[in-house]
């Protein structure tokens, strides 16, 4: 359909590592998170918003070299 989709805002941090970030949408750990973004990139998300971009990133690298071309 040709639908673009976000998921917002995907982020995993123990309550007292939050370093400003809300609590808001937080998978409460890096392991639990990470989950939920493998997820995303095999489902082929157009926008991943989080406040760990250089974690994202590593995992986009991990995970997004499985995924093959339509």
């Amino acid at each position: 359909m040709n639908l673009w989709i976000r998921f917002y805002t995907l982020k995993g941090h123990a309550a007292d590592e939050g370093h400003g970030w809300g609590a808001s949408h937080n998978f409460g750990s890096a392991e639990r998170v990470s989950l939920r973004w493998k997820t995303a990139i095999h489902a082929r998300a157009d926008f991943i918003a989080t406040d760990q971009y250089e974690a994202l990133s590593a995992a986009l690298s991990r995970f997004g070299s499985a995924i093959t071309e339509r």
